[in-house]
């Protein structure tokens, strides 16, 4: 099975890196899904994260006044900040881990339920995975789990 390759440019991995690193504040090229555009925002970047198929940079957004994160591949740019810089709060969400339960889905039947229970080495018919808050939402989308609003995850692609 072949996946499609979601990777930065070194130069930007490498810039990311070295800012997390030192505390620099950094100003990147972004293309953002959200707003549909690419714009230019400044960072305070503190940590990197992986969801099983890309990078994402945990940081302060100066435009948005709270920590976001921002996929690597989408990074077109880095420019050096003059200074390194203390993050203006503490980033609650990447503190903070949470055990999500998951089980078999109610409307399988009871093979099917025991089944799922075995390709997921379940005990007790459940799974305890523990994950950093900032990191749940990616935690659903790749088990196609509804959000925990129960909104269902934004797919990027479709197959035709």
């Amino acid at each position: 099975m072949q996946m499609p390759v979601r990777k930065a440019a070194v130069e930007v991995e490498r810039r990311i890196f070295l800012a997390i690193l030192n505390g620099f504040r950094i100003k990147i090229r972004y293309a953002s899904i959200n707003s549909g555009k690419e714009e230019w925002r400044w960072l305070l970047p503190h940590a990197l994260g992986h969801n099983g198929g890309r990078w994402h940079v945990r940081a302060w957004c100066e435009k948005n006044g709270d920590f976001r994160d921002f996929t690597l591949s989408r990074i077109g740019e880095v420019e050096w900040g003059r200074e390194a810089t203390e993050l203006p709060a503490k980033d609650k969400d990447w503190e903070t881990w949470v055990t999500l339960k998951v089980s078999p889905h109610k409307d399988l039947t009871a093979e099917q339920r025991k089944a799922v229970e075995r390709d997921f080495a379940m005990t007790g018919g459940a799974l305890k995975l523990k994950v950093r808050k900032a990191m749940e939402g990616y935690l659903r989308d790749r088990l196609g789990l509804a959000m925990a609003d129960g909104k269902l995850p934004v797919r990027l692609l479709e197959i035709r």
